[in-house]
């Protein structure tokens, strides 16, 4: 069964790698910060004969943008470098636990270690999130999970870190909270293209949010013996399959935490 996942995953990513088409005429458009013509593209992508499959190390070498080239980077070009990084698909597809896979590319990218840097990032990521349309194919591949539920993810679980969450006014979290609200019901009334996945990563964008802010009625949601469990796998890890109820949870409270916060 995992060398079955193992090639799905592989598939995905060649998808994802070929990918370059945008919405028909008159369709929604991707997508994409204004500023961001400094973007970085790889140099190598999974598509391609010299990628080196049997080589984690190799990956995140061809990976790694030139210092000099990142230093001289705009914000708005580093986050959609980012978003555009061939391994995203590879650790997402691979992990049940959605943060870990995350985070096996994040810490080891000089593109996400150098955007914590940056004192823009968080408003950048919040326009960026704001044009965002769960009716809106991000890549024209026909396959949901390319065009809806990763770019979504590599965007939601980006925001939801504690680096960028902490830069967040107060006026910003409660536009990332009102968008959040909006794409969660969005995707619930598109299984077809979200399954149950979708709604998911976004209510733990939302609950990692009220945990940094300390919202009380969402701590002891968190806190509590008998949801803790449940809670805390949701906004520490990511799950894949499941959790379709905590999120319900935790997406009521957020509608609460804007009734207290405006």
């Amino acid at each position: 069964m995992r060398r079955i996942f193992y090639l799905a995953a592989c598939c995905t990513l060649c998808w994802t790698a070929c990918k370059r088409d945008s919405n028909p005429p008159g369709a929604c458009a991707p997508a994409r910060l204004a500023g961001a013509a400094d973007t970085f593209s790889y140099p190598v992508r999974t598509d391609s004969p010299a990628w080196p499959w049997g080589s984690r190390t190799d990956q995140y070498r061809l990976t790694a943008v030139p210092q000099s080239r990142l230093d001289a980077m705009s914000t708005a070009g580093m986050i959609e470098t980012w978003l555009d990084h061939p391994m995203l698909a590879y650790a997402l597809l691979n992990a049940s636990l959605w943060e870990d896979g995350f985070g096996t590319v994040a810490d080891s990218s000089n593109v996400f270690q150098t955007l914590k840097t940056r004192s823009d990032a968080a408003a950048l990521l919040l326009e960026r999130y704001a044009q965002m349309e769960p009716g809106c194919a991000q890549n024209d591949t026909g396959d949901p999970w390319l065009d809806h539920v990763l770019p979504f993810a590599y965007l939601e679980i980006t925001l939801s870190q504690p680096a960028f969450l902490d830069q967040l006014t107060a006026a910003e979290k409660i536009r990332l909270i009102e968008l959040a609200l909006k794409w969660y019901g969005e995707k619930d009334r598109r299984p077809g293209s979200f399954g149950g996945i979708g709604p998911v990563c976004t209510a733990a964008l939302m609950g990692r949010l009220m945990l940094r802010d300390e919202y009380e009625p969402y701590l002891r949601l968190y806190y509590l013996p008998d949801n803790n469990y449940e809670h805390k796998i949701l906004m520490e890890r990511i799950p894949l399959q499941g959790y379709t109820v905590t999120a319900a949870v935790t997406a009521e409270t957020a509608r609460q935490y804007l009734k207290d916060k405006r």
